[in-house]
């Protein structure tokens, strides 16, 4: 008798079940949440959940409230999208944001083994500890300003390290 053993392997996919909410609501403030509903009126706790896109108007303002207390602030004429917002098996949770027009203000608590990047123009910003800081996007330069902190901006040219007190500038028509 020969006994045969199967080996079974379990994949798990990510989960979506995340506490992402508006965490302050100001004049004009619209959101698609990619339920095939359209862009609708944004208001206080409204959650925000994967694949989300916040249309912020010249007279808006909005904050965006993380699990761990980050929090993502969005200016006047910003338009930005929630592309993951994701839990891991291992309990990362993962946070990509794109910023697609105007500015975004990022204070990250930088809880451990979380995964957090901003996207605009074709560059990457990554945190991996506590941040403060600012990204600004012109019509052909975007910036990125380190108040506290430090992050690190890939490109198709490399990687680079932004410092505290520093600002780093791109040319996005390249």
């Amino acid at each position: 008798k020969t006994l045969i053993t199967q080996r079974m392997d379990r994949t798990f996919a990510d989960s979506q079940a995340r506490v992402v909410r508006l965490s302050d609501v100001q004049g004009d403030v619209q959101i698609d949440r990619n339920a095939g509903q359209g862009i609708e009126k944004a208001f206080l706790n409204l959650p925000i959940t994967q694949g989300a896109k916040l249309h912020v108007g010249k007279d808006g303002r909005a904050e965006v409230e993380f699990e761990d207390g980050s929090t993502l602030r969005i200016t006047p004429n910003t338009v930005i999208d929630f592309p993951q917002l994701s839990l891991r098996d291992s309990g990362t949770k993962v946070s990509a944001v794109h910023l697609q027009e105007g500015t975004a203000y990022v204070n990250f608590a930088g809880a451990k083994d979380d995964d957090f990047t901003l996207t605009f123009g074709h560059e990457k910003l990554a945190l991996t500890q506590s941040a403060h800081l600012r990204v600004e996007m012109a019509d052909a330069v975007a910036t990125v300003a380190v108040f506290s902190g430090d992050a690190q901006v890939q490109s198709s040219s490399g990687t680079l390290d932004v410092s505290k007190n520093h600002t780093a500038r791109f040319d996005l028509s390249d």
